[in-house]
């Protein structure tokens, strides 16, 4: 609060209030609270005068992320789902954000866009999951199929000396 020739006016009251309080609110010391993602102005009045600032709710910035598994074992044609959890730099976890999911080795392992993971091919790729910009890992081993069994066809042959059959 000032006079006509810029001087500053101490004690004298000052109302806040919001345009828009569900995008944020102000309390009547001036604390302005994000209440939702948009914009508002903020209105001071003291004495019949008015004072406005524009106050704009922005998202917390993703600080990590972290894809869990963080390692998984697989073999040719299995699928896991991996997980992924966004925090802020207090390592409060952010919900409600895009996820990009990439793979390193294509010929590997594949990945979904909900990140579900298939291997394709014998070998280790490194799944990566991003985040506004943040990126955050899993490596996954691909194994061929273990052998369950063997069978021979025919169970039982008999051949001559010098003569051969296929089995």
């Amino acid at each position: 609060v000032t006079d006509d020739q810029g001087n500053v006016l101490a004690g004298r009251p000052v109302e806040y209030t919001s345009e828009n309080t569900s995008i944020a609110t102000v309390s009547s010391t001036g604390i302005v609270t994000g209440v939702a993602l948009g914009s508002t102005r903020i209105i001071a009045a003291s004495e019949g005068k008015t004072g406005a600032a524009e106050v704009s709710v922005v998202p917390v910035r993703v600080a990590s992320v972290e894809v869990t598994p963080p390692q998984a074992n697989l073999t040719v044609g299995q699928s896991a789902t991996l997980t992924v959890v966004a925090r802020d730099a207090g390592g409060t976890v952010l919900t409600g954000r895009t996820v990009a999911w990439t793979t390193g080795a294509p010929s590997v392992a594949t990945v979904s866009s909900t990140g579900i993971v298939t291997g394709v091919g014998t070998g280790s790729a490194v799944i990566f999951a991003t985040i506004e910009g943040r990126t955050g890992s899993a490596t996954i081993d691909v194994r061929p199929v273990a052998v369950t069994s063997v069978s021979v066809a025919p169970a039982s042959t008999g051949i001559a000396v010098g003569a051969s059959v296929q089995l």
